[in-house]
């Protein structure tokens, strides 16, 4: 058992990567102009695409889909699920 909880921490940390990302509004890439930040310069943030919610909730479910499979706490397949309870 203990095995199983260390080596979902990595899927766990993507989560909570997700959440802060959602909590602070990073939510697309279009960013958002600061006004008056460095005088006269237009300058924008939130623009790239890897800092955003939706990227980092995508990637945090492939990296529990990847934990669950490697531990055999789900299944690939509805065929293979079929197999495996047939022989139960």
């Amino acid at each position: 058992m203990a095995t199983i909880l260390f080596r979902q921490q990595p899927a766990r940390a993507q989560s909570y990567a997700a959440e802060r990302l959602q909590q602070e509004g990073w939510f697309d890439d279009e960013g958002w102009e600061v006004p008056n930040w460095f005088g006269d310069r237009k300058v924008v943030v939130g623009t790239d695409a890897g800092q955003v919610s939706q990227a980092a909730w995508v990637d945090a479910y492939q990296m529990w889909r990847r934990q669950g499979e490697a531990n055999h706490l789900m299944f690939r397949s509805a065929t293979e699920e079929t197999i495996t309870r047939d022989k139960a």
